[in-house]
C-alpha cells in the first residue's frame, strides 16, 4: 500500500513538472516573438493611419482619329501621339462644391463638367486650351489658358466674368535637406502654427527625389506630396500623399499613386475636404482616383 502511494505521489511530481516546463517554456516562446516584432524595422511610423484607395470614377476617352465628332457626347478626347511627339488631352481637373468634376479637354477647347460619379452634365466652351483649373469660392472656377497664360473666371455655369479679378496662385516653399528629408514653408503662419513642416521618409532602400505642398486647411493640417525612388538603373518612381496636423505630426499616408498615365497631368492632386483626388489619363478612360483621409 505504502508503495502504491508512493508511486502515485511520484507520477504527479513528474506530471507537475512537465506541466511548469510547458509554462515556462510558452513564457520564453512569447518573449522571443515579441522581442522578435519590437525589433522589426517598420516603414511606417507607430501612430500613423495608412489610406488604401477608396473608390475610382471612371470617363471614357476618345482618341481624335478614331472619334472626330465625339465633341456633343460625354467623352474626353486625346492625340494619339508620335514616337517624336507626346499625347496630348485631358491634363488638369478640380473638384466643384458639389463633390463633381471640371477636367479640361484641351483637344475640343472646352471644358467637361462631371457629377461625383462620373456623369456627363455639361461642356463650357471656353474657346481655348486650358492647363490649370482651379475652383474658387462662391462657385466660380479660375482657368488659365495654355497659349498665354492668362486667368480666366468663370461662374458655375460656366459664363465668362470679364470683371473678374483672377487669384493669385498659392506659392508653397519646399526644399530638400538630403536624400530622406526635406522641408514645407506655410506660406501663411498663425497662431499654433509651426512655421515649416520637415519630412522625413521613413521607407529602408528609397531615396526622396520631391516634395509638394498641396494644401493647408484652415485648422492648420497639411497635405504633401512625396515622390521615391528606390535606385538602381532603372528609375522607379512611388509617389504618396501626406497629412500632418497643425504642429507638423504625421496622421496619415496614401497607398501609392498609380503613375502609368497615357497624357503627363500638369495638375494631377487636388484636395478637398479631406479627400486625395487623382487625375490619371490611361489609353481609354480618364481615372479620378479617390482617397478619404478622414
Amino acid at each position: 500500500m505504502m508503495k502504491a502511494k508512493l508511486r502515485t505521489l511520484g507520477f504527479l511530481i513528474f506530471t507537475r513538472g512537465i506541466s511548469w516546463r510547458l509554462v515556462i517554456g510558452g513564457l520564453m516562446m512569447c518573449l522571443l516573438w515579441s522581442t522578435r516584432f519590437e525589433g522589426a524595422p517598420s516603414s511606417q511610423p507607430s501612430g500613423v493611419r495608412s489610406i488604401p484607395l477608396t473608390r475610382t470614377v471612371r470617363i471614357r476617352l476618345t482618341t481624335a482619329d478614331a472619334d472626330p465628332d465625339a465633341s456633343a457626347s460625354g467623352t474626353l478626347q486625346a492625340s494619339v501621339g508620335a514616337p517624336d511627339e507626346l499625347p496630348e488631352g485631358p491634363d488638369a481637373f478640380d473638384v466643384l462644391n458639389d463633390g463633381g468634376f471640371l477636367i479640361s479637354d484641351p483637344l475640343r477647347r472646352r471644358l467637361a463638367r462631371f457629377n461625383s460619379q462620373g456623369n456627363f452634365v455639361a461642356e463650357w466652351k471656353v474657346g481655348f486650351s486650358s492647363d490649370d483649373i482651379v475652383a474658387l469660392a462662391g462657385g466660380l472656377v479660375q482657368v488659365r489658358e495654355a497659349s498665354t497664360g492668362d486667368s480666366h473666371v468663370f461662374d458655375q455655369d460656366g459664363h465668362r466674368l470679364s470683371d473678374q479679378i483672377p487669384v493669385a496662385a498659392l506659392v508653397v516653399e519646399a526644399r530638400l535637406n538630403n536624400q530622406t528629408s526635406g522641408t514645407i514653408t506655410r506660406p501663411d503662419v498663425r497662431a499654433g502654427q509651426n512655421g515649416s513642416i520637415k519630412i522625413e521618409l521613413d521607407k529602408p532602400g528609397l531615396t526622396l527625389l520631391s516634395i509638394q505642398g498641396l494644401m493647408f486647411e484652415p485648422g492648420g493640417a497639411a497635405y504633401v506630396a512625396l515622390e521615391a525612388t528606390g535606385g538602381g538603373e532603372e528609375v522607379n518612381v512611388k509617389k504618396f500623399v501626406r497629412k500632418y496636423s497643425a504642429e507638423g505630426r504625421l496622421l496619415a499616408e496614401t497607398s501609392e499613386l498609380p503613375l502609368d498615365y497615357y497624357v503627363a497631368p500638369l495638375e494631377e492632386i487636388r484636395v478637398r475636404n479631406d479627400v486625395v483626388y487623382q487625375l490619371m489619363t490611361s489609353r481609354t478612360e480618364v481615372d479620378i482616383n479617390i482617397w478619404d483621409m478622414h
